[in-house]
């Protein structure tokens, strides 16, 4: 955050104090959501309000988007490697236009797949 304007720093704590007790109360939302592999959800949840407001651009710009694309390019160099990944992002990271899932969907040298809470569950 200290990349950022004082006043940007000001909206952005601001911001959060004013949304806290919304945002506790997301909290089953968003659990249910995830459990249930509910993508759209998330996304609106979790990354669509900061996409649309205007004033928080920047704040998305940093923390989002620039980072899905340094995870992503980061993601491509360990997806060389030999051997079986396992890579934890919050979920925010991972939804919506621009989100990990869309940045590896449209490189064709990947094949995306959502596994369903079945199939997790059935893995070793």
């Amino acid at each position: 955050m200290s990349g950022f304007s004082a006043e940007l720093q000001r909206l952005f704590l601001m911001s959060t104090i004013q949304e806290m007790d919304k945002l506790l109360g997301m909290l089953d939302d968003l659990t249910a959501a995830w459990k249930r592999g509910d993508a759209a959800t998330l996304d609106r949840m979790l990354v669509e309000s900061q996409r649309g407001d205007e004033r928080m651009r920047p704040v998305f710009q940093k923390l989002i988007h620039d980072r899905n694309v340094s995870m992503a390019a980061g993601l491509r160099q360990l997806l060389q490697s030999e051997g079986t990944l396992f890579v934890v992002v919050g979920a925010g990271h991972v939804v919506g236009e621009g989100g990990l899932v869309d940045i590896f969907s449209n490189d064709e040298r990947f094949e995306v797949r959502q596994m369903r809470r079945a199939l997790a569950a059935s893995l070793p």
